[in-house]
């Protein structure tokens, strides 16, 4: 399995470091006696609006 970050230029800054809006996860298994394997990228981006002190996209430092 495999887990990282997506990062883009418009992900939100905060105290000097980019904070990612997006995650990608990535498996590889046996299914029925064969290779198979699955990926996923999840977007936080919606989740933002119900933390009102969270860093929007785009911006730069901290309050911002």
């Amino acid at each position: 399995m495999s887990t990282g970050t997506v990062l883009c230029d418009h992900d939100p800054v905060y105290r000097g470091v980019d904070i990612p809006l997006r995650f990608f996860k990535g498996a590889v298994f046996l299914h029925k006696g064969s290779l198979a394997a699955t990926g996923y990228v999840v977007d936080q981006t919606p989740q933002l609006e119900e933390l009102p002190d969270a860093p929007k996209p785009g911006a730069i430092g901290e309050g911002d």
